[in-house]
C-alpha cells in the first residue's frame, strides 16, 4: 500500500505536536520537582547535591530510579527511617515531578576524599564484579532504573552493600544480594571509596 505525500506530512506534523506536548509536560513536571524538593534539602542538599555522607547524592540520578525508589519505600519493599516518615506524604504525581527535577540536574560528585590505595582495589574488584554493566556507562542512561553511582558518598555505597548483603534491601530481585555476599568488608569498603573518586564527564547536562 502507498502512503501518499500528504499522509507523510500529516504524520510528521502529529510526531512533532507530540513531541512538543511531552517536552511540555515534562518541563512542567520539572518545575513543580523543583518547588517541591524544598523537604527533601534536609537530608539530600538544594538541587540534590547532599554533602551529608550517609544520605545519597540525587542530582543526575535518572527519573526511572528515583521514581522507583520513591514507589518502593511508599509500599515497603525498602525501608529506611526518615524516607518511611517522608513518602508516605506524596501521591504519585508528587513523586513522578520529583524525579524529573532531579534527572534534570547536573550530575554531582562527593566532597569526599578516597583513599588512593583502597579506591585502585575497588576498581580491580568492580571489574571482577562487572559493575560497569550496570551502574557505569549505561547504553541509556536517562532510562534506566539502575542507580547510577559515579561520584557517590563512599559511606553511603558502603552501607547499600552492607545492607544488600546481609538482606535488608532487597527491592533489586534479589541481584545485588547474591553480588555482595561474595564481598568481604574489605571489599565493599574499597568500592566505596573507588566509586567516590569516579567523575562524570557529560558537561552537557542542563544546570538548574
Amino acid at each position: 500500500m502507498k502512503i501518499g505525500f500528504q499522509q507523510v506530512i500529516r504524520q510528521v506534523v502529529c510526531l512533532a505536536l507530540l513531541a512538543s506536548i511531552v517536552a511540555s509536560v515534562n518541563a512542567q513536571s520539572i518545575s513543580a520537582g523543583e518547588r517541591k524538593h524544598g523537604f527533601c534539602a534536609s537530608c539530600h542538599g538544594i538541587n540534590g547535591r547532599s554533602f551529608k555522607v550517609n544520605y545519597p547524592i540525587l542530582a543526575g540520578q535518572t527519573a526511572p530510579y528515583i521514581l522507583r525508589q520513591l514507589r518502593d519505600f511508599k509500599q515497603g519493599r525498602r525501608s529506611e527511617p526518615n524516607m518511611n516518615a517522608v513518602v508516605p506524604q506524596l501521591n504519585d504525581t508528587d513523586m513522578q515531578d520529583l524525579a524529573a527535577f532531579f534527572a534534570s540536574l547536573t550530575p554531582a560528585s562527593s566532597p569526599s576524599q578516597s583513599d588512593p590505595i583502597k579506591a585502585r582495589r575497588g576498581k580491580k574488584k568492580a571489574e571482577s564484579a562487572h559493575c560497569a554493566s550496570c551502574h557505569l556507562g549505561q547504553a541509556n542512561p536517562t532510562i534506566s532504573e539502575t542507580a547510577r553511582i559515579e561520584g557517590q558518598h563512599p559511606n553511603y555505597v558502603m552501607k547499600q552493600l552492607h545492607d544488600f548483603r546481609a538482606g535488608r534491601r532487597a527491592n533489586d530481585g534479589g541481584v545485588m544480594h547474591q553480588i555482595a555476599q561474595g564481598m568481604t568488608d574489605a571489599d565493599i569498603e574499597d568500592l566505596g571509596n573507588y566509586f567516590a573518586s569516579v567523575r562524570f564527564d557529560n558537561p552537557k547536562r542542563v544546570q538548574k
